[in-house]
């Protein structure tokens, strides 16, 4: 099982306040805040100066670091043109699953770093985060929409991208993620700092404290890997935060890109490795795949999209696909998609053991008993042997479909006879991706 929730910090639910009313959940009060995660960060430079750019938009009540360390959450807030919020769950739901939609269409073209999508619900928690510089604004301007008379489409919806609008502009054809910059500039570091020091060991003048020379041997290396100059500078400003002005660091990659000639040269892979690496970094940043073993087949759902949940895939997305990466400039073809998707890069997902291993801490309530008592048997002795079979069953999670399909309780489950409630039972032990 997961750690205890006991041992995790405790849950912030922005958006509203639920109160129980006969054992059920109810909305007690919606508030109107969008939180949006801003992450991965590579460390305190990046967070701080996400900080400070969410900072700068007079609509933040809140920015703060997250709990692991390498998110920063924006808070802000929504209203009507009546400055009044919806009070039932339903319209509050509606209302919320739109604000959120355009608070990341506000706020991801001011932030150069990828705004997670979450699904927008109402229960959505953040862990509480120790950060002992959050930003607080309390008149903060808010922002207003009319009550949405239905939840947003989301087949619609796009996220807003930071890339550039051709992706022939990349170091390498097809990649539009941080990802591949981030390869590429590292490893243009990593070539700068063996290239200083092995200079220094020959007899040149040690380089001290001054950047200068660092940052324009940096952007040489990055003009030969392929990386576009506005890039380049955006990528050793991030390195050298605080310690180099951007405008300086500006002014020397340009010189550098004026100069130099031979602009992504040094490029020794073969096409086989290009292509390969660019369908790995096309699948992998448009799309999340899974194998479902239950299922028995491959499912998918666009990364950029307003879409949360899994779909099973078919020729028509297979298609898509395809015609999605040559529109990128990636010779992609339907039998690569096939070949890719049925292969050791999709990962195995297990619906039953994701389920079981992020249950909550056991509240101490019985509900096997009452579950049993669901399908009418006249063996006195039928609902201790269904608890001790179902906690053996679910214990053993890898077998349990072999265990169940063994067990008494299938027997019965499976029985011919009529007006036991077996159909009750079985629609209770499902869950949605099994149960389809």
């Amino acid at each position: 099982m997961s750690i205890d929730e006991e041992h995790k910090p405790p849950r912030i639910l922005p958006a509203a306040e639920f109160r129980k009313v006969n054992n059920q959940k109810q909305l007690k009060a919606y508030n109107g805040i969008i939180e949006l995660t801003v992450g991965p960060l590579s460390g305190k430079a990046e967070i701080a100066l996400v900080k400070r750019i969410a900072w700068d938009q007079p609509q933040t009540r809140l920015v703060f670091t997250g709990s692991s360390g390498r998110t920063v959450k924006i808070w802000t807030t929504f209203t009507r043109p009546d400055n009044s919020l919806p009070t039932t769950y339903e319209s509050a739901e509606t209302f919320h699953a739109h604000a959120y939609r355009l608070a990341v269409k506000c706020y991801q073209p001011q932030i150069p770093f990828d705004i997670l999508l979450k699904e927008p619900k109402l229960e959505q928690y953040s862990r509480l985060s120790f950060d002992p510089e959050p930003m607080y604004r309390p008149d903060s301007i808010q922002f207003y929409l009319a009550q949405p008379v239905s939840m947003p489409d989301e087949q619609t919806h796009r996220e807003a991208k930071l890339a550039e609008k051709s992706p022939l502009e990349r170091a390498v054809p097809g990649y539009e993620t941080e990802e591949a910059c981030i390869m590429l500039f590292e490893a243009a570091v990593q070539k700068t700092y063996t290239e200083l020091t092995a200079a220094e060991n020959s007899g040149a003048i040690p380089m001290g404290q001054d950047l200068q020379p660092i940052v324009t041997r940096l952007a040489e290396n990055c003009f030969l890997s392929g990386i576009p100059e506005e890039e380049t500078v955006k990528r050793i400003s991030y390195h050298y935060y605080m310690r180099l002005k951007s405008d300086v660091i500006r002014q020397i990659v340009r010189s550098v890109y004026q100069e130099y000639k031979g602009f992504g040269t040094q490029d020794s892979m073969s096409k086989e490795q290009r292509l390969a690496l660019q369908i790995d970094e096309f699948m992998k940043r448009r799309y999340d795949f899974r194998y479902n073993t239950q299922v028995g087949d491959v499912e998918y759902r666009e990364r950029h999209s307003f879409r949360f949940r899994f779909s099973p895939i078919d020729k028509r997305a297979m298609n898509s696909i395809a015609i999605d990466a040559q529109h990128e400039g990636i010779p992609l073809w339907d039998r690569d998609v096939n070949r890719y998707i049925y292969s050791n890069r999709v990962p195995v997902f297990n619906p039953l053991t994701d389920y079981l291993y992020n249950l909550s801490r056991w509240d101490g309530v019985d509900r096997i008993g009452p579950l049993a008592q669901t399908v009418l048997c006249a063996n006195p002795h039928w609902p201790a042997l269904f608890h001790r079979w179902f906690l053996n069953a679910w214990y053993e999670n890898e077998k349990t479909r072999k265990a169940f399909q063994r067990s008494t309780a299938y027997q019965v489950i499976s029985s011919n006879d009529q007006k036991i409630k077996k159909s009750e039972l079985r629609y209770s032990l499902e869950i949605p991706e099994i149960g389809k």
